[in-house]
């Protein structure tokens, strides 16, 4: 059964669209996978999204090409197989796609990605109820209290 996706998800998936139309970024030829946000601690903590880029059939002798696109304390980076960061250069050869093509990708990613996480903590605020306001014309009893 598909569900609706989340509120969250939307930014996330109008760049992957764009991006699966560029070339070597076909479906394919670049799967994605583990979108997540994280965080230390609760929900409302939550300062990281990311998302793997990987390649569906690795060459033979090379470490697998994967590729995480993450958005962290306000800044972007990319992540190669080991974790470590990695330049754009090196994600293309990762991932064996044209340069300008992960360029665009990266700057799709890169403006998607804190668009998510500013969602996903939008809708995920706590609810803070204060109590009612007397209004300030409301009526009172012979006294002069409240109603």
């Amino acid at each position: 059964m598909n569900r609706l996706p989340n509120s969250w998800d939307l930014p996330v998936i109008q760049a992957l669209d764009a991006i699966e139309q560029l070339p070597g970024f076909a479906p394919s030829d670049v799967r994605w996978d583990a979108f997540r946000f994280f965080g230390p601690g609760t929900r409302d903590a939550v300062n990281t999204v990311l998302i793997l880029a990987y390649t569906p059939t690795p060459e033979p002798g090379r470490d697998e090409g994967r590729v995480i696109f993450r958005f962290r304390d306000g800044r972007f980076a990319l992540r190669g197989p080991t974790r470590n960061p990695i330049s754009i250069e090196q994600a293309s050869r990762t991932l064996r796609t044209p340069l300008q093509s992960t360029w665009q990708a990266a700057l799709l990613l890169r403006d998607a990605l804190p668009a998510a996480l500013e969602e996903f903590k939008q809708a995920h605020k706590p609810l803070r109820l204060s109590p009612p306001r007397v209004p300030a014309h409301s009526p009172t009893d012979d006294r002069g209290r409240s109603l």
